[in-house]
């Protein structure tokens, strides 16, 4: 089988490959990391390693949506760069209000990775509000 055939040619194709692609990878490292770090398997710099996987299969989606934005056609890309922009200024507003909180008014500290998916959460939410370039 040609790899065009499993990558897909057409900018929706690559982007649903290589998300599910660096999305799995992210789960499996999750989990790999959590029974290594559970079991004490993963000690000292080996955890280190182990806990950068899961970021970098991160990097690497955000890399397959990018590639998608700069594939899609000029109305798609607006579309998407619009709500793109929104999610991760909503992210940015709530993340950093959140810090305010921690740091000053002794709110429960949040996780650093939940970002990626809060910007997500948002990205959906504008996906239903944002429908056009303008």
């Amino acid at each position: 089988m040609r790899i065009d055939k499993i990558w897909g040619g057409d900018a929706d194709a690559r982007y649903g490959f290589g998300t599910f692609a660096s999305m799995t990878v992210y789960g499996l490292a999750i989990a790999g990391v959590s029974v290594g770090v559970n079991y004490g398997w993963l000690k000292g710099w080996m955890l280190y390693v182990a806990a950068l996987v899961p970021g970098l299969a991160i990097a690497a989606q955000l890399g397959f949506t990018l590639d998608f934005f700069r594939r899609a056609d000029e109305f798609v890309r607006a579309v998407m760069a619009k709500r793109f922009i929104v999610a991760a200024c909503l992210t940015f507003a709530v993340w950093s209000v959140w810090g305010f909180l921690e740091t000053f008014g002794g709110a429960y500290h949040l996780p650093g990775w939940l970002a990626y998916a809060t910007m997500w959460f948002f990205f959906g939410i504008a996906s239903a509000f944002i429908r056009s370039s303008r």
